[in-house]
């Protein structure tokens, strides 16, 4: 239940980023027990995972994400210092099961609220309450009837207990009818009209007894003690909710000798509290203390075991001074302590113990629960199920979930920028003015070309300082469209813009394609020099190429050497020389030649998009790559769908012999592929080539292939200096051909010679966790002279 957390980070990897200051990490929980774990509790040291020097700023507010849903968390100042210190979460995670979060965290803004799911509760008074959050006293001094409840009291949904302020320090029981929170309309003493409304209330009459789990000294000849000898004593809530609230009972000079601060930490969804007693310096050798429970009632029945458990079930009155009010209950108590700390067990008139004892180390730690007759929910009604429940407790706890944090970084070490971690969609809403298209005499007819018409929109929208062009309901047939500075697009639910399947209709430009510029036809939606251009759904854009299609599989049945260029087919997306686009929620189908052609882009988001073209059957889609990115940096495809004939994120930028001279030409680096399903394709659902020539820092994670040719591909040129490295592909499953191929790429080579061609190299590529059916090879990287293979590392890869 309570993790122990290994840190696979350094300061180096965390550095405040200048352009926003935020952090994000990588969470990784693994259950490697044979059950299942419900409301499991991640706890994450701050200072550990990110380093007092690389976070000097205060953190502000946390995001917890898993597979794009927000999870609940909270921040907490363990130490005082008014700083957030700890970060915690709950998951439910099976039987063998591994989980990965992603954590931002950020130094502005306020913390999310989520339904509390635990209370605690300090204040001063009985009448007129003042509420505290910490008090000190002196060792002698009473103020167990100045407190409300006589310290703080604290609660889940199951149980509720307080923690007397008097030398006793009883941890005491509070049994509720319904899984809820009460203490704070009942303040543990529930009234009549309380009862009456089916609230709980005080269930353990603890007298001199130690209750349930608290800590006390221990004399080998006096036996228990009550904590008396100290010169200060006090209590704080260090944290209260919503996942977790921490008591800390503190004992200064302890024996004149000893500063302890015990802890009482519960969490959300569970009945059992983690306590962990911390010292100042190092435990003598000699030194006691005992824990346990009490003797319940007049004919108790309870167990203290050698392996650690202490358990308790009776019947008694919670209250003796109120029996008019309560009834007498039955309650079950417990404590489980790992073995290493057993120095004896003993058993008396009050209780039954366990003697402590851990020299020379500085904390110790143990659990305590309990459960009431009274608990409509709970499966505990009696001694025999309340002792059989406690081996499995035990083991459970024996088997915490291992918590690895990694930082959210680059192949090569680099922080990964905030930017990555921020999936927030474009809301149409706050983008200006809305140019619904058949609101400016464009017509909702399926047959009719209406280039002219859209374009005038676009134009309009333009020339009034930008807005959103609204394609609603319908079908629009349309040949090359453009798009000017401070336009978008949005497709309604329903709505269909559909390409021309004539090649007349879409006129000649000046281009970046298969590496080279070339002066070819326009794509069915083109924007150059558009910052901010953004392409929204819920609609579809279609590029209508079956005639184009076809054509194509005729020219190359009749000249097998056929080039793509030479078979006149329109792009779907182009967009070019522009930053912060977006592309969202949209449908982009049956494309005549590349989906989405990107160049010299910089922070391009893919968001939930569907990107399909026909992959087999009668008319297959030559050369539909559904993401080309074409010299472009900052790429996030998140949550998109992608099934297309040929490659589905593809890294170009330029080849040839002479390629890093040629201007038009340049690098792709620092892409995010996450959380995508890649179908059949025809290719690859990540390929680096063959129109690529220098490529660094690309991940792929939690990426499912579904029937996939290839997972991961490098396209090797003879004719083009290549450098494909810092490639991660990590959390990816599926079925696929082969896994990792690197191969030859002979395809339209150019025939120049270069005399002084730099040497090609694949290196620095890590699989991580990654999990496949291979119908082919996982590890298909063949060896040529015309390039060198160098550091392809594979790390916990099920299909090798």
């Amino acid at each position: 239940m309570y993790v122990r957390i290994l840190t696979a980070i350094s300061a180096l990897l965390f550095h405040t980023m200048t352009w926003g200051q935020t952090v994000t990490m990588t969470v990784t929980v693994s259950n490697d027990w044979t059950q299942a774990k419900t409301c499991e509790p991640v706890v994450i040291n701050l200072h550990k995972a990110v380093g007092a020097d690389a976070l000097p700023w205060h953190v502000a507010r946390a995001v917890v994400e898993r597979d794009g849903r927000e999870v609940p968390c909270q921040i907490d100042d363990m130490d005082g210092d008014m700083r957030a210190d700890e970060l915690v979460f709950l998951t439910d995670i099976a039987a063998r099961e591994a989980q990965t979060f992603r954590v931002t965290l950020y130094a502005e803004g306020l913390q999310a609220s989520y339904p509390p799911r635990v209370y605690a509760h300090m204040s001063i008074g009985s009448k007129s309450e003042t509420d505290i959050s910490a008090f000190e006293a002196l060792g002698t001094g009473n103020v167990f009837n100045s407190l409300y409840h006589h310290g703080a009291c604290f609660e889940s949904e199951m149980v509720g207990f307080r923690i007397y302020s008097d030398s006793r320090q009883n941890v005491d029981v509070y049994g509720k009818r319904q899984h809820r929170l009460e203490l704070a309309t009942t303040k543990f003493n529930s009234t009549e009209k309380h009862l009456a409304d089916g609230y709980g209330h005080d269930v353990l009459w603890n007298g001199r007894s130690m209750a349930c789990g608290t800590l006390r000294d221990w004399h080998e000849e006096r036996g228990v003690l009550e904590v008396s000898d100290v010169k200060r004593r006090g209590q704080r809530i260090l944290a209260y909710g919503p996942l977790r609230t921490v008591v800390e009972v503190s004992d200064m000079d302890w024996h004149g000798t000893l500063c302890c601060r015990t802890r009482y930490t519960l969490y959300a969804g569970h009945r059992d509290v983690a306590v962990e007693a911390r010292f100042d310096t190092p435990l003598p050798e000699g030194q006691r203390f005992c824990t346990g429970v009490q003797k319940i009632g007049t004919n108790p029945q309870g167990i203290l075991r050698a392996n650690g458990i202490a358990a308790s079930w009776g019947r008694d009155w919670p209250d003796y001074g109120k029996k008019q009010l309560y009834q007498e209950q039955s309650v079950g108590l417990a404590v489980c302590v790992p073995e290493e700390y057993i120095y004896n067990k003993v058993e008396d008139s009050l209780q039954y113990i366990f003697v402590l004892h851990a020299p020379r180390q500085h904390t110790f730690h143990y659990w305590l629960s309990c459960c009431a007759d009274m608990e409509q929910d709970s499966p505990y009604h009696s001694a025999r199920e309340w002792f059989a429940a406690l081996d499995g407790w035990q083991e459970m706890l024996r088997h915490p979930v291992k918590v690895t944090v990694t930082a959210d970084c680059w192949p090569d070490g680099t922080a990964m920028s905030s930017w990555f971690s921020d999936t927030t969609k474009v809301d149409i809403n706050s983008c200006g003015r809305a140019y619904r298209v058949t609101d400016y005499g464009v017509k909702k007819d399926s047959a009719l070309i209406q280039t002219t018409a859209l374009q005038r929109v676009i134009d309009r929208c333009a020339a009034d300082g930008g807005g959103v062009v609204v394609i609603p309901r319908g079908t629009f047939l349309t040949g090359a469209l453009f798009f000017k500075r401070g336009t978008r697009l949005h497709l309604e639910k329903g709505a269909r813009l559909k390409g021309i399947d004539d090649i007349r209709h879409y006129p000649l430009i000046d281009q970046h394609f298969e590496g080279l510029p070339v002066r070819y036809f326009a794509a069915l939606v083109n924007a150059e020099h558009v910052d901010n251009f953004s392409i929204t759904g819920p609609g579809t854009i279609d590029g209508n190429a079956r005639r184009f299609w076809d054509d194509f599989w005729l020219r190359r049945k009749q000249n097998p050497k056929c080039t793509n260029l030479e078979a006149l087919r329109p792009q779907l997306v182009l967009i070019s020389n522009s930053r912060d686009v977006t592309i969202q929620d949209v449908s982009l189908v049956n494309s005549a030649f590349w989906t989405n052609h990107l160049y010299r882009c910089e922070r391009v988001r893919f968001l939930n998009c569907r990107i399909v073209a026909p992959t087999e059957g009668k008319t297959r889609a030559p050369s539909s790559d559904a993401i080309d990115l074409d010299v472009c940096n900052d790429v996030l495809v998140c949550g998109c769908y992608i099934n297309t004939c040929d490659d589905g994120v593809c890294l170009k930028g330029g080849r040839g012999p002479y390629v890093d001279r040629d201007s038009t030409a340049g690098s792709v680096s620092h892409v995010l592929v996450e959380h995508c399903r890649f179908g059949s394709l025809s290719n690859a659902a990540l390929t680096l080539g063959s129109d690529a020539w220098s490529c660094r820092n690309v991940v792929m994670r939690h990426c499912r292939m579904e029937g996939t040719p290839r997972m991961l591909l490098f396209k090797m040129r003879a004719d083009t200096p290549q450098t494909f490295e810092y490639v991660r592909v990590e959390h990816c499953s599926g079925s696929v051909w082969n896994g990792v191929e690197v191969s030859p790429w002979t395809q339209f080579h150019d025939p120049q010679a270069r005399p002084d061609m730099p040497p090609s190299a694949v290196r620095h590529v890590l699989l991580r966790d990654v999990s496949l059916r291979c119908t082919g090879k996982f590890r298909d990287v063949r060896q040529s002279g015309q390039y060198t293979t160098e550091d392809i590392a594979y790390e916990n890869c099920n299909g090798l």
